[in-house]
């Protein structure tokens, strides 16, 4: 399970359509949804064993996309028609693809993260102070997914370079390792004078993603439009160095 997901059950309003059901991804979201006593509709445009989405005729809540990048077009068109909250879980998206993105994100609330995990943020956001607090460290990132994972280097991988670069003006070194069926690990490094100072995000289970998606539909209920993220689901207390 999810790092800090687990407390208490998910409450998403209504019936979440997950997109991309027969994959990885959206298969466990759908078995984790159904834990919670979420109905879901399951959605995969690649298997004709699925409905279409314009052959759904319940009434959806929200929309979680676990598919692939080229499909968060379609995904975002449907949810916009119909003014459907979405959680954009895809990652790899080229630049035009996150401008539609942005577009939808005008029209109904979007959240989009590359990673979904609790965790995932805690790191970024010790690693934006590491960044800020010694600005001449040497960063790195290692990435270390299963050998079938397509995007290279991971979605995370790239986040934590740009919060560097976001801090400096110039991101963190990263390198990628695909092997067996690792389900995803995260280093950095951040190495000084006089040390080293090292984060690492882990994942045991991807259930945990699930769980992180699934919370993601549910605090968009309500929301206004515009484009979440993690850092809206946790909103930062810390004052000033």
């Amino acid at each position: 399970m999810n790092e800090t997901e687990t407390a208490q059950k998910t409450a998403v309003p209504g019936t979440v359509m997950i997109i991309g059901a027969a994959g990885r991804m959206g298969s466990i979201t759908v078995k984790t949804a159904a834990a919670h006593g979420i109905k879901t509709v399951p959605i995969d445009p690649k298997n004709p064993d699925f409905p279409k989405m314009p052959q759904v005729t319940e009434e959806i809540s929200a929309i979680i996309d676990f598919s692939l990048p080229t499909a968060t077009e379609e995904t975002l068109e449907y949810a916009k028609k119909r003014k459907i909250p979405a959680v954009i879980a895809a990652t790899g998206h080229t630049e035009r693809e996150y401008l539609n993105i942005l577009k939808a994100a005008e029209i109904i609330p979007v959240f989009r993260a590359v990673n979904l995990s609790p965790g995932m943020e805690i790191i970024r956001r010790a690693l934006s102070l590491a960044a800020e607090i010694f600005p001449e460290a040497d960063i790195s990132v290692t990435e270390i997914h299963g050998k079938n994972k397509r995007d290279k280097p991971s979605g995370s991988a790239i986040m934590l370079s740009d919060t560097v670069k976001a801090v400096r003006g110039r991101g963190a070194d990263v390198s990628s390792i695909r092997c067996g069926n690792a389900p995803g690990i995260h280093e950095v490094r951040i190495c000084t004078e006089c040390g080293m100072i090292t984060l690492t995000h882990g994942v045991y289970d991807r259930t945990g993603y699930a769980e992180g998606a699934l919370r993601a539909a549910e605090f968009l209920a309500g929301r206004k439009p515009g484009l979440y993220g993690m850092a809206d689901r946790f909103p930062e207390k810390r004052g000033k160095i």
